[in-house]
C-alpha cells in the first residue's frame, strides 16, 4: 500500500519536470519562462503536499513524534553540516581532481533571483519541499523497505545528485546522504524539508551580501 500511495507524488514530480522542459523549448529561459516555472512550481508543490496528505502513508522511517523545537534544532544543525560538507568536498575536488569550485547550478539560480526576485520561491521553498518528499520520503523511504538503510540512502542520494545536473555529484550526493540521515534520525520528513529550506535560503542570502 505504501508504494502505491507514493506513486501519485512521483508522477506529479516527473510531470512537473517534463512541463518545464517543454516550456523551456518555447520560452528559452526568458522572463516568461521563469514566471511560468515559479507559478507551476508553486502549484505542483501544493499538489504534491496535498497528495502526501490525501494518500497518506508512513514508511518504517516515520515512527517518532518530535517537538517543533527539536525539528528546528536538527534543521539548523543539518544546515551547518551541509555547509561544512560543501566547503570540505569542494576543496577536495579542487585539490585532488582539479575541479572548479564554480557551481553552474547555484550561480544560475543566484543570477535569476537577482533579476527576478520572485524566483526565490523556487530554490527557497518549492524545490526543497518537492525534493524532500520525492527523494527522501518516496525513494529513500520505499527503498529502505527492501534493502538496508545505507544502500537505500546511497541510491536515493545518487538520484538526487544526478537530478541537479551540476557536475559536483559528490557534493550533492553527500548532502543527500546527510538529509537521509536526518530524516532517519528524526523520523519525520518535516525536519529534512526545513533543513533543505534553511540551507538554500542561507546560501542565497549570503551570496547576495
Amino acid at each position: 500500500m505504501e508504494q502505491r500511495n507514493s506513486i501519485p507524488l512521483l508522477l506529479t514530480y516527473i510531470s512537473y519536470q517534463i512541463l518545464l522542459a517543454i516550456f523551456n523549448i518555447f520560452y528559452n529561459q526568458s522572463h516568461n519562462f521563469y514566471l511560468l516555472e515559479t507559478i507551476i512550481g508553486i502549484l505542483c508543490m501544493l499538489v504534491i503536499v496535498y497528495l502526501n496528505h490525501r494518500f497518506s502513508f508512513k514508511n518504517k522511517l516515520e515512527h517518532k513524534t518530535i517537538k517543533l523545537k527539536s525539528i528546528l534544532l536538527w534543521s539548523i544543525l543539518g544546515m551547518v553540516g551541509a555547509l561544512i560538507i560543501q566547503i570540505g568536498l569542494s576543496r577536495i575536488e579542487s585539490e585532488l581532481f582539479h575541479f572548479s569550485s564554480y557551481s553552474a547550478n547555484t550561480n544560475l539560480l543566484l543570477e535569476i533571483v537577482h533579476h527576478y526576485p520572485y524566483y526565490i520561491l523556487i530554490p527557497g521553498i518549492t524545490a526543497p519541499v518537492m525534493e524532500e518528499l520525492i527523494f527522501r520520503k518516496v525513494l529513500f523511504g520505499n527503498f529502505s523497505r527492501f534493502i538496508p538503510f545505507l544502500p537505500a540512502a546511497l541510491v536515493s542520494s545518487l538520484l538526487f545528485s544526478l537530478a541537479h545536473m551540476d557536475g559536483h555529484f559528490l557534493i550533492y550526493a553527500s548532502i543527500g546522504l546527510l538529509f537521509c540521515y536526518i530524516y532517519y534520525r528524526t523520523g519525520t520528513i518535516i525536519t529534512s524539508i526545513f533543513n533543505h529550506i534553511f540551507l538554500n535560503l542561507f546560501i542565497i542570502l549570503l551570496s547576495s551580501l
